[in-house]
């Protein structure tokens, strides 16, 4: 459960970060005005899509927000986490199936970010031999 939990996080995350600059420059392709588009077309969108993404991208690496290690990535990724929640839920006004969204994000928060004890047990196999406490 808790490496699906990863998967589906990490693939929200680069789905957060990339899918709308990749919509500007397909929309751009299709029309064929895509010469005449700056670069900062296509990266201006990053400054709203990564801190909706980042949270999803830290919990979805498995070293990160787990392990036996000082709470600091755990820490960003809940304030990431609950940045994303709040545009999420401003969002979820207008166009309610992001309600979905709000849950999975709640599932990552109530799994990953809010217990207090360290994750030795969690992922393992995942962590590489330098993080296993035997």
């Amino acid at each position: 459960m808790i490496i699906t939990l990863r998967i589906a996080s990490f693939l929200a995350g680069l789905a957060l970060v990339g899918s709308v600059p990749f919509f500007i420059f397909a929309f751009a392709a299709s029309v064929g005005d895509l010469d005449n588009q700056p670069i900062s077309a296509f990266l201006e969108p990053l400054w709203y899509t990564v801190p909706m993404g980042a949270a999803n991208l830290l919990i979805g690496l498995p070293a990160l927000v787990s392990g036996a290690r000082k709470p600091n990535f755990r820490v960003l990724a809940g304030i990431s986490l609950a940045v994303s929640f709040a545009i999420t839920a401003f969002a979820s006004v207008v166009y309610f199936p992001f309600l979905f969204f709000l849950a999975f994000q709640a599932v990552l928060f109530a799994v990953f970010v809010w217990p207090a004890r360290h994750f030795t047990f969690a992922n393992t196999s995942l962590q590489g031999a330098a993080y296993r406490r035997d």
